[in-house]
């Protein structure tokens, strides 16, 4: 389908698959799929009154979420005018969206394996709003339609509108044809190992995963047939000798961490990331795809994680901190890398953001920054202790325990953390049990915070704050740095700068200053 048809299509609004009904009716019996089987199964010979009542109020039930199924599919429409794009949608009510595009951050597709043998995906469109159901969702569209999609948003302003119409592309030049193709040319940086997937798999919290999967079965099996007697029996049997219990602890182990290497495998498979010119692209999944792209002029500040168990073996995550809304899925949506390599992550990042890069080493605090975070004190620990020694007195040894565990993770939280101000960019970076860096570029920083706590005074010490924007803003600080390098800070913020910088002291002073 040419260009300038499709655009006659969504102009004129365009309705989302008819497939989208099914799904959705599909969705809402699975939702009711307990009381269905509790009400229409379990208990279908000689119901009582109140199984009479509560199986008409399910038959209610669903067909009010058919009615209001088919509604709002006759009610959704979606289309593009010019800058903007046109949301009609609603059930009962009607009501009509119009989002700038230039307020858009990003676009994902994720297409769920129902899905592909019909050759559809769903696209969720990313607002500059923090407001709750900001995004605009396309479910069930084709997927033909969908790749038009992001290629109108990504390339609006090149598109010249006039009386709602496309202007026609073979009147382009020569020049403008080369210049749109140079720009589409995508490169790909990364492309997801298996060793990288098992690695992940064994690392993380998908290998105990199984555990609540079986506990929540068993839990929805019991409300339907009575397995206490089973679950008793083999219990007793396999109690009976220690070998037994081994064994089903093995068996057990061995299927948690098959079952978290096949998520991990469903959910990061075929992980790769691609830039052009101007956009990052990222795809991924086996069996549910997704994909989604952010311009790079969006990306306000890059965020590595280091997990506890992780970062013994050097590796890192990778995020991106965006402005606006991230759907439905901020985490995966923002996530450039899900694990890889420290190393690895440090070279591939300005391959893909040249705005972005990591700088070694970094400046660690000082000796008595340590002595101030022993010497802080912990309320969480005080009222621990003082609800063990009320409720638990003859468990007295908890309380010097759990000061032991808070005294470690204060004096890890010294030794991983560190700042330093690369212009124009500026790292900070700190943590306990997850260490977390983050790189920002000046001009991406909303505000400067220095605050001082009677205690830091003391030393000559402070709090930096810093504020990416975003919507909600993203903040990143580092404690207990020596009061001159937090001043560094301020004025390499405040140098050519027409935003205020604020100033916090303890005596509740704030001074207000204006960049030169």
């Amino acid at each position: 389908m040419m260009k300038d048809d499709k655009h006659e299509l969504l102009k004129d609004g365009k309705r989302l698959h008819p497939l989208w009904i099914p799904f959705e009716i599909v969705k809402s019996i699975y939702g009711l799929i307990i009381p269905i089987i509790i009400f229409f199964v379990v208990n279908s010979g000689e119901p009582s009154m109140f199984t009479r009542i509560a199986q008409i109020a399910v038959i209610v039930i669903f067909v009010f979420m058919l009615v209001s199924l088919v509604f709002k599919w006759i009610n959704f429409r979606y289309s593009f005018s010019g800058d903007e794009i046109r949301v009609n949608e609603g059930r009962f009510i009607r009501k009509k969206r119009f989002v700038q595009l230039e307020r858009i951050q990003g676009v994902q597709m994720t297409t769920h394996f129902m899905q592909r043998p019909f050759g559809l995906t769903t696209v969720t469109i990313d607002t500059a709003s923090s407001a709750s159901g900001s995004s605009i969702k396309l479910e069930c569209i084709k997927r033909e339609d969908a790749l038009w999609v992001k290629e109108y948003i990504s390339n609006f302003r090149e598109q010249i509108a006039e009386d709602n119409e496309v202007s026609d592309i073979k009147d382009e030049t020569m020049e403008e044809n080369e210049r749109v193709e140079e720009k589409e040319e995508k490169k790909l940086h990364y492309t997801i190992t298996s060793k990288e997937i098992i690695f992940a798999a064994f690392t993380s919290l998908s290998v105990i995963a199984l555990v609540p999967v079986l506990f929540g079965f068993l839990s929805q099996l019991r409300d339907v047939i009575n397995i206490d007697e089973y679950v008793s029996e083999a219990y007793q049997m396999i109690s009976q000798t220690w070998t037994l219990i081994l064994f089903t602890i093995l068996v057990l182990l061995i299927f948690s961490l098959l079952f978290g290497l096949l998520t991990t495998y469903l959910t990061y498979g075929n992980y790769q990331v691609e830039t052009n010119a101007e956009r990052v692209f990222v795809k991924k999944g086996v069996l549910s795809q997704s994909e989604w792209t952010i311009q790079k002029d969006k990306v306000q500040a890059v965020k590595f994680t280091k997990t506890f168990v992780r970062r013994w073996f050097g590796i890192v995550g990778v995020e991106l901190v965006c402005a606006g809304a991230t759907g439905d899925e901020k985490v995966e949506q923002t996530m450039l890398f899900p694990f890889i390599t420290e190393k690895r992550a440090n070279q591939l990042l300005p391959k893909v953001l040249p705005a972005f890069k990591v700088e070694q080493p970094l400046q660690k605090l000082p000796k008595n920054a340590l002595v101030v975070k022993m010497l802080r004190p912990s309320y969480f620990w005080l009222i621990a202790s003082a609800g063990i020694f009320i409720f638990w007195s003859e468990r007295w040894y908890l309380s010097p325990i759990l000061l032991a565990v808070i005294v470690f993770m204060r004096y890890i939280d010294y030794l991983h953390s560190g700042h330093g101000l690369f212009s124009p960019f500026v790292q900070l970076r700190s943590g306990a049990f997850s260490v977390d860096m983050i790189i920002a570029e000046k001009k991406k920083i909303e505000e400067v915070q220095v605050s001082q706590s009677k205690l830091q005074k003391v030393f000559g010490l402070s709090t930096l704050k810093i504020a990416t924007r975003g919507t909600p803003v993203n903040f990143a600080s580092i404690e207990d740095l020596p009061l001159e390098d937090a001043y560094d800070y301020y004025e390499w913020y405040q140098q050519k700068r027409k935003r205020k910088t604020i100033v916090e002291q303890d005596n509740l002073e704030v001074s207000e200053f204006q960049g030169i």
